[in-house]
């Protein structure tokens, strides 16, 4: 039977090589490493938008990408789904 993941949220750090954002449990224990630009909280479908060099993914509560940093901007909607635009879809 399959763990269910523990609840985490997002922690920075401020390093040389400017902010690094990871996601930490209700007890303070670093679960995902702080390696991103920006991390923004978990959504109620388990994932979570992240920031890495000026591009953005959904990771889940593992740490593991479901969708790869490849985006300039996704758009989360509550119940409804996902919007993903590249930079050529922004002008």
């Amino acid at each position: 039977m399959s763990r269910a993941p523990e609840r985490l949220f997002p922690i920075a750090e401020k390093t040389v090589h400017g902010t690094k954002w990871g996601y930490m449990n209700r007890s303070g224990r670093t679960r995902i490493s702080l390696v991103y630009d920006q991390a923004y909280p978990f959504q109620e479908n388990g994932l979570a938008l992240v920031e890495l060099n000026e591009k953005q993914g959904l990771l889940n509560e593992y740490g593991r990408f479901i969708v790869k940093p490849i985006y300039e901007a996704i758009q989360l909607f509550q119940r409804i789904g996902r919007l993903f635009k590249r930079k050529k879809d922004l002008g």
